[in-house]
Parts: C-alpha cells; structure tokens; sequence
C-alpha cells in the first residue's frame, strides 16, 4: 500500500517519501533538513492520523531526518545517511522510536557533493530493487559501506553513469520482480531487464525532473516487509 503525491494537496506533501519514515510498529515523523520543506511532516501526520494510522514517534529538538536517507536493508537492518539532511541526533532519535539497537542502524557518511543545497541523499545512490538486491552508484558510495553490503552477500547492480544526472538511481521496487523508473532512463531499464526484473515507466517531465523527484520520493510505502 502506498501514500503517493495525488493524497496531498499543496507544494508542502509532493514528495511525501521524505517526511515520513515506515517502522514495525507504524509511523515515525521526520524533521526536515531543508528549511523550506518544515511543514512536511505535519501535513503527513494530520494524513496519517485521519485515517487512523498509529504515530509512534517524530523526530524533535535538533535532530534532522529525511527519509531519502533511510534504506531498509533487511527487517532488522537499516542504513542511514549521515548529511546536510539527516544528523547523528535524528537517527539516534530514530533508533529510539524503531525500537532498534544501535548495531542494527548504520549511519552513512555521504559526501558533500554539490553542497547543502542539492538534494542528496543517501538513496541518490542506494536504491533497493529486490530483497537483497540493490542499484548502486558506487562512484560516491563509501568504500566501507560498499564492502559491508559485499560481505554480507547483497548483489550490487551498477548504474550506467549516463543516467545518473536524470535521476536513474531513483527506483521504485514494487514486489514480484517488478520496479518502476522514469521513461527517459533508457539504459538504466536495459540494465535492470538484463538483471531479470520487469522494468515498468512513466513519464516525469512535469513534476519529477523539475523537481528532481523521481518515483521513490512520489511514494510512501505504508507497509513494510
């Protein structure tokens, strides 16, 4: 089940990925590290509540998450970014409310890139596709985390470097060897059919590109594997 962009009305819940991240037990609320995107996590809320899904928790005080830094690796492991948008304080708050352990939370350390104003996350490069299974950018993954997720036997499908400037890293895995990306990440769709899954499309040119918003920050899984 998911949350997507056509529940929100406004600019404050387009990308409703970020605002919101999906636990156990339901629901924990973000604080953005953008300034301009504050009001997201009410809004999510006031959605969530009316139709009576449980919020367990919110980051608060200092702490900043978004959850384009939270990549679920396995039910009981999560990796987390560690940027302009998501701080020590906020996943330490959000190991609080997972009910986690801090063994079983790994913050990543992303690069500074093109700087706080630019959108990265750590799902920029980190897109799950099936269960143990990734699409990766490794070209500004942490050499450590590349060799934990090696160790611990995940498949890394490499994205083609043409199209990691419109956004082919961001994948919205769908269940049963399915995903859906942006139509024009042509070689990203050959990529990802030649690894055996069944690569659906939609075309992004009037929110996601200017907005660089791709399928994964329109959605919001409401329930979690």
């Amino acid at each position: 089940m998911l949350l997507d962009a056509k529940h929100c009305t406004g600019l404050d819940c387009l990308y409703v990925h970020d605002p919101v991240v999906t636990l156990a037990t339901g629901f924990g609320l973000c604080r953005m590290g953008k300034s301009l995107r504050q009001n997201e996590p009410h809004a999510a809320g006031e959605w969530l509540e009316s139709h009576n899904l449980p919020v367990v928790g919110r980051i608060e005080g200092t702490g900043k998450l978004e959850g384009g830094d939270v990549v679920w690796l396995k039910p009981d492991l999560v990796a987390i970014g560690l940027g302009y948008r998501s701080n020590l304080e906020g996943i330490e708050q959000f190991t609080s409310m997972s009910g986690l352990s801090s063994e079983q939370v790994l913050p990543v350390p992303l690069a500074h890139w093109n700087g706080p104003s630019d959108v990265l996350h750590l799902m920029s490069f980190i897109s799950p596709i099936e269960d143990k299974t990734l699409l990766v950018y490794s070209r500004i993954m942490p050499v450590i985390t590349r060799n934990m997720l090696l160790d611990n036997n995940f498949k890394l499908i490499e994205l083609p470097e043409e199209d990691y400037d419109s956004m082919g890293c961001n994948v919205l895995a769908l269940g049963n060897g399915k995903c859906l990306i942006e139509q024009k990440n042509v070689r990203t769709a050959e990529t990802l059919s030649k690894a055996g899954m069944e690569v659906l499309t939609y075309k992004g040119d009037h929110i996601s590109r200017p907005g660089e918003g791709g399928p994964t920050c329109l959605t919001r899984p409401l329930l979690r594997g």
